[in-house]
């Protein structure tokens, strides 16, 4: 079995300009009618592409492996590779569940493969994927999916609907060979260069914050347990499966999702305890980025780190599993069953049973050295607390012990020190620079991915205005509310004295209830806005002065709509336009006046 990701290092060579480039932007920058990648369009759209029945550079790691999904062999290193087919997401889903017919897609076959052996592969890895999604969450793995929309645009580009993405089995499929090649790559880099590998890391979210999504649930009337990401994945699964209410699912999700701390990439040479490694949600000690690098600067970095740690195992004679890639496929094999879901009691024992397979045999060098290093620097710490006077017969086997595990470790780092300039990777300095630079970037972008398609769904209802039910997830006071839209995925903060009729909220802090009136009694509520745009009281304000602040603040918002959005010489879609390369160009629009940011 090989996940084969494309040799983009094989293009972009270190310190070129191209690479400086790439290094600057970080990331792909993914909008609702277009993406901004991070390489020219000949690297990311054909070069690099690995279209079927063409010759490619890859990246490859290729597994001998079980049913259930252990790993006996593994061999990683550059290749060629000439994939037979091209498949979407859908038809690996009617692959799934037995209802493909190949005759309504218009998918070419190459190399002289058969749908026979299409239906058979695709099956084949469903059932390994389905054991190792179950593993994986019966781990303490934790998932949470909230809605993202995907729109319809008619010819000028224009929104005319909406509906939320919804991932299949074929998704999990694809997600769960991408996460084991990631954390394979991850444990044989960090063994390789300890102090210079760039991984990822996502730090637990804080106790308090936990404690106010647990109440903020349980004022929901939803009962969750927050002691691990385990326990929280097996509260929302319970919920999945005694809720049929998809909106109350789904805002359990979103409030889930508050407390949690973004994932972040850094050096290892920035945190020297390994505990800190530790990637919480996928509940991992060991994980990294390599399976995108034509869209994510660090996968580059990744890859020039994994050929300098094969390299290293070569010159230290380590086993390579070459004859992986040059046996022949064998002609039959039994057809996995596919695992149960990863939320049922079944899973989770099997899980259990096996979890002397957690670690499988083809990655005890790379764990085993980790754990050798960590124990040699224990030794050495023992030793030197025992103090010089000490003779003991322990502190001595110790000593020699550490003495022993040096030696073996010296020539090694001599190695590894040379094979990073060998391979111009940076050092550890630039590296955290690079980790740095790319955690910004990687926000950035999600922003801006966010901000467009909530501009798009702005757009869309403008032009068709429509009534939605929705969720109350918090109440602020007597002066607002927020509520989740499910058709929309996303929140909106509801204020009582921008409805545009007169209302006023009465809270009552006992019962967690807000009464909303009309008429005369909204009237009688004075209200303000402060300064970072909460809404505060002001019982020295007259009616006067109301009237006089709304209307000035009313003036102010209509003049900021004519400057964004009614200037003649402003027009959104030239705005679109103006962003081939990431970087909008003020003179492009002449007198618009658009904020820097």
């Amino acid at each position: 079995m090989g996940v084969h990701i494309a040799d983009v290092a094989a293009f972009v060579k270190p310190n070129t300009p191209l690479d400086d480039e790439a290094q600057i932007r970080g990331t792909s920058v993914y909008l609702v009618q277009k993406v901004i990648p991070m390489l020219p369009r000949l690297l990311c759209e054909q070069l690099c592409s690995l279209q079927p029945g063409d010759l490619r550079f890859a990246f490859s790691i290729v597994w001998e492996m079980g049913h259930d999904g252990h790993i006996y062999k593994e061999w990683a290193g550059r290749s060629i590779i000439n994939s037979c087919a091209k498949l979407a997401y859908p038809m690996v889903q009617q692959i799934i569940e037995g209802c493909f017919d190949p005759n309504r897609w218009q998918t070419q076959l190459y190399n002289g493969a058969t749908w026979e052996q299409v239906i058979f592969d695709s099956l084949a890895l469903h059932g390994i994927a389905s054991h190792l999604r179950a593993a994986r969450f019966a781990n303490g793995s934790l998932r949470l999916n909230n809605t993202k929309l995907h729109f319809a645009l008619d010819t000028g580009g224009n929104p005319v609907s909406a509906s939320p993405y919804v991932q299949s089995e074929a998704n999990h499929l694809v997600e769960e060979f991408m996460l084991l090649a990631n954390m394979r790559v991850a444990a044989k880099i960090a063994w390789a260069f300890p102090k210079h590998a760039l991984l990822r890391r996502h730090p637990p979210p804080s106790d308090r914050k936990l404690a106010e999504f647990k109440a903020a649930a349980e004022a929901l009337g939803v009962s969750v347990d927050v002691s691990t990401a385990a326990a929280l994945q097996r509260s929302l699964t319970a919920l999945s499966k005694a809720c049929r209410d998809q909106a109350t699912q789904e805002v359990m999700t979103l409030l889930a999702t508050k407390p949690m701390l973004l994932a972040q990439y850094f050096c290892t040479n920035e945190a020297p305890d390994p505990a800190t490694w530790r990637h919480y949600a996928l509940a991992t000690d060991l994980y990294t980025h390599f399976t995108s690098p034509i869209r994510r600067y660090p996968d580059v970095i990744v890859h020039r780190l994994l050929q300098a740690a094969l390299d290293l195992s070569k010159q230290l004679q380590e086993p390579d599993n070459a004859d992986l890639v040059t046996a022949p496929m064998a002609e039959h094999a039994e057809l996995p069953a596919s695992a149960p879901p990863a939320d049922t009691a079944t899973a989770a024992t099997t899980a259990a049973a096996n979890a002397s397979d957690a670690v499988p045999d083809a990655s005890s060098s790379s764990a085993g050295s980790l754990a050798a290093e960590a124990a040699a620097s224990q030794r050495l710490d023992a030793k030197a607390r025992s103090g010089p006077s000490s003779s003991t017969a322990d502190s001595d086997t110790l000593w020699e012990q550490a003495e022993a595990d040096d030696a073996v470790a010296a020539p090694r780092e001599a190695a590894s020190e040379a094979l990073l300039k060998q391979h111009q990777l940076p050092d550890v300095i630039t590296m955290a620079k690079i980790a740095k630079h790319s955690n910004e970037t990687k926000l950035s972008a999600r922003m801006v991915s966010d901000g467009s398609l909530r501009l798009y769904l702005c757009i869309m209802l403008k032009q068709a205005p429509k009534v939605s039910w929705a969720v109350v997830t918090s109440v602020g006071g007597d002066k607002f509310f927020t509520v989740y839209l499910p058709e929309f995925g996303c929140e909106a903060r509801m204020y009582l004295n921008l409805m545009g009729v007169p209302l006023a909220g009465s809270w009552d802090g006992t019962s967690q209830t807000l009464t909303i009136s009309t008429g005369h009694l909204a009237a009688q509520q004075p209200a303000g806005f402060a300064a970072n745009g909460d809404v505060v009281d002001n019982p020295m304000t007259t009616d006067a002065e109301q009237q006089l602040t709304q209307q000035q603040e009313e003036q102010q918002q209509v003049q900021r709509q004519e400057m964004l959005l009614n200037s003649p010489k402003f027009n959104l879609k030239i705005w679109l336009e103006c962003l081939p390369n990431g970087v909008l160009n003020p003179s492009h629009i002449p007198c618009a006046e658009l904020p820097s940011q």
